[in-house]
């Protein structure tokens, strides 16, 4: 499972910034037939959509100010009212804020000029949430930002549970991937999805995934396969496509 600690050691304390969107809750229809088939490519150009909240969903908000850190916090929490999936999600988040603000106490240590740079801040937002009668599928962009850095770091982090279970659901969970015919089927489909000239998906390993209404969408950071020039990326699949390599128990 990935970690803003994990990415922070990968890439040398880098950061992530920060943007602003309008959250909207509106009830969208589940279970929709499925009509078309194609390779359906996701526009990076408005990074948090409008978001559209399944029925029995609300949008809780957190936003602080911890001027001890100069760090701007705002995360936003989808309350499905099912406590176990609830908690997971919420402790996840936090969790991956504790990491980011103990990465930036070490910082501070080093340089106590970050409390007079420009803010340090830590967003997270869902930008997909998703339940059908098999899946409820939420997927997250966080950005982090440590005052002074380069620049910042933006990742997708996705929490994809069993229905009925509320048991969370891994790759292996819901993917049948045998054989490497079956790893070269589903990574020439999803760099196909990305769409991006000399961008390419080797593996399956630890690929982060969220369902939706109609798509499946394979969700990649900065650095993950590509420059920080490209980006966040998404390779988003029509679910007819990939039929076959989802387990039973989730067509």
């Amino acid at each position: 499972m990935k970690t803003i600690a994990h990415i922070l050691i990968v890439i040398g304390l880098l950061g992530c910034g920060q943007g602003e969107s309008k959250l909207n809750d509106q009830t969208h229809s589940q279970d929709s037939a499925l009509h078309k088939t194609e390779i359906v490519r996701h526009s990076t150009d408005d990074l948090v959509p409008t978001l559209n909240l399944p029925e029995g969903f609300r949008l809780d908000t957190i936003q602080t100010n911890d001027t001890a850190r100069n760090l701007s916090i705002f995360i936003s929490i989808p309350v499905s009212g099912i406590k176990l999936l609830d908690k997971v999600v919420f402790d996840e988040i936090e969790k991956q804020k504790d990491d980011f603000t103990r990465s930036l106490d070490e910082m501070i240590k080093e340089d106590k000029g970050i409390l007079s740079s420009i803010n340090s801040g830590f967003q997270a937002e869902p930008v997909s949430v998703y339940k059908d009668s098999k899946v409820t599928s939420i997927l997250y962009i966080i950005s982090y930002y440590h005052g002074g850095a380069a620049h910042p770091m933006t990742m997708y982090y996705s929490f994809n549970f069993d229905s009925k279970t509320q048991k969370r659901i891994s790759f292996s969970d819901y993917f049948i991937v045998k054989n490497s015919a079956d790893t070269a089927f589903m990574t020439d489909l999803i760099t196909e999805a990305v769409g991006r000239e000399g961008v390419f998906v080797s593996g399956l390993k630890d690929i982060d995934f969220n369902i939706e209404q109609d798509t499946i969408s394979f969700n990649f950071d900065d650095y993950e396969i590509a420059s920080y020039a490209e980006g966040i990326m998404q390779g988003r699949i029509q679910r007819q496509m990939l039929k076959d390599k989802v387990k039973i128990t989730y067509r």
